[in-house]
């Protein structure tokens, strides 16, 4: 039997129970899905935010005030947390929608990659709440290098897919794959949020994990959440946090070697791929802070892909 964990991270956002229903209404086999969630919120605010409560007895929960959250990635290690042994994650955010037979489209998607380590990822399609939903396939590419922090932020354009095709990043809010790819690359805590997507994606090249782009759009992201509640907004001291992630993180991509940043075995690169063919593959220069033509428009090199498709 294919089950699946489903990882969310919420922080004190009203669209998490309607994003728990959603998942559940839309499964084709919704008795084989379970759900983590780290609940961030404060008692005495957010008490609204849990008025509808889908199959119980299939979501777990772990819950913190909010006041105590130490970012993006941090809740991602508590809701991950809560697997208990299901055959495939799926990592999304906290306001999300689904196609219907969502489920099974994302299994079918996964064994159509040609990659034995392969994961699903992309910027999902939009929904506005409650249920307006705008299908499409969005493919990540790379935006820029941040000027002021070095850091590598991607977006997505959209394009029509007849199947899987290969990329080299991730997106945060939706990952999907078999659970081994969280076992072997878990969410690295000491980063809070900028950085997150770069990193994992160049810790599971580098572990041999392929990312491919999804070619039909089974989930969908609320990107309106401009006045929600955030953990930058309410913890006065996110600067001096989100400073010392980054300077992590541009250790890890090897833009600049910090040393009194220590990287724990767990969060270091793989030494089935290295970081020069990762570069080389994705069109991506870390040292020179340089952007391929090519990566700009979501074409990755595959004569870098050292790992044999088969």
């Amino acid at each position: 039997m294919k089950r699946i964990f489903i990882s969310i991270a919420s922080y004190r956002d009203p669209e998490c129970q309607w994003t728990v229903k959603d998942l559940f209404e839309k499964a084709k086999y919704p008795e084989r899905i379970f759900v983590g969630i780290c609940w961030q919120f404060i008692a005495e605010e957010d008490a609204a935010f849990f008025e509808v409560d889908t199959r119980p007895e299939q979501v777990r929960r772990v819950d913190f005030d909010a006041r105590e959250s130490k970012g993006a990635c941090w809740a991602k290690v508590q809701a991950m947390s809560l697997w208990q042994g299901e055959e495939y994650i799926l990592n999304i955010d906290s306001h999300m929608r689904f196609a219907q037979d969502w489920d099974e489209q994302m299994l079918d998607t996964l064994a159509m990659c040609p990659s034995e380590k392969a994961l699903l990822s992309t910027y999902p399609a939009i929904y506005v709440p409650p249920n307006t939903l705008t299908p499409s396939t969005p493919q990540l590419v790379v935006k820029e290098f941040n000027e002021k922090s070095k850091v590598l932020h991607l977006r997505s354009y959209n394009r029509q897919l007849t199947k899987p095709k290969r990329n080299a990043f991730v997106a945060g809010g939706f990952i999907f794959a078999k659970a081994e790819l969280f076992q072997q690359i878990p969410w690295d805590e000491n980063i809070y949020f900028y950085g997150e997507e770069i990193t994992f994606a160049l810790r599971a090249w580098t572990h041999g994990w392929d990312c491919y782009t999804p070619h039909l759009c089974s989930i969908f992201h609320y990107y309106g959440r401009g006045d929600e509640a955030k953990h930058a907004s309410d913890n006065k001291k996110w600067h001096e946090i989100d400073k010392q992630s980054k300077r992590r993180v541009l250790h890890i991509m090897g833009t600049e070697i910090v040393d009194d940043v220590e990287i724990e075995p767990c969060y270091q690169l793989g030494k089935i791929r290295d970081l020069a063919a990762y570069q080389r593959f994705s069109g991506v220069d870390f040292k020179a802070l340089s952007i391929t033509d090519a990566a700009s428009n979501g074409i990755v090199n595959l004569a870098y892909n050292t790992v044999p498709i088969v």
